[in-house]
């Protein structure tokens, strides 16, 4: 209503856009409705971050990886690699067994399928495996082996 106030939110997203940018957003109102009431100009400089946690999607905590889910066929044995990197302040390890990953470092979790009796042949589903992140719930560490067919990504434009 004339006379009366609002706000407007912009937020911008650098994820994977470092450096320089300026942005102009055309504000229209109800007051003129064939031009902008308002040109808004944004500008700033991203400085990328020391280790690049934009690449992995998922985040565990300090733990960031590039996948949540890994396809296996269920009648062979499999290995599948799922890509992971300690985004934290100290060394980071998922088996006490295996060397430790240092912070800004990235590492591979192995699943390795072994088909046996415990399974029917073809049999699809979902297996949950929880990794055991320190301050990190059951639900919030948790990947999952899936079995069955990988679904096809399209990449057709309609």
């Amino acid at each position: 209503m004339p006379g009366s106030r609002d706000s407007i939110v912009v937020t911008y997203y650098p994820k994977g856009h470092p450096g320089k940018f300026s942005h102009r957003l055309f504000v229209y109102t109800s007051r003129e409705k064939d031009k902008p009431s308002a040109i808004l100009e944004i500008s700033g400089n991203v400085i990328p971050a020391s280790v690049p946690v934009w690449r992995y999607p998922y985040q565990m905590g300090s733990l960031f990886l590039k996948q949540k889910e890994v396809y296996m066929d269920g009648d062979k044995l499999q290995v599948e690699v799922i890509e992971c990197l300690n985004a934290g302040d100290r060394p980071f390890s998922l088996d006490k067994e295996k060397s430790l990953v240092p912070p800004g470092e990235t590492a591979d979790i192995e699943i390795t399928f072994k088909p046996g009796k415990s399974r029917e042949s073809g049999q699809e589903g979902k297996l949950p495996v929880i990794l055991g992140i320190p301050g990190q719930s059951p639900g919030k560490s948790t990947i999952y082996v899936v079995f069955g067919q990988k679904p096809e990504i399209s990449t057709e434009v309609l």
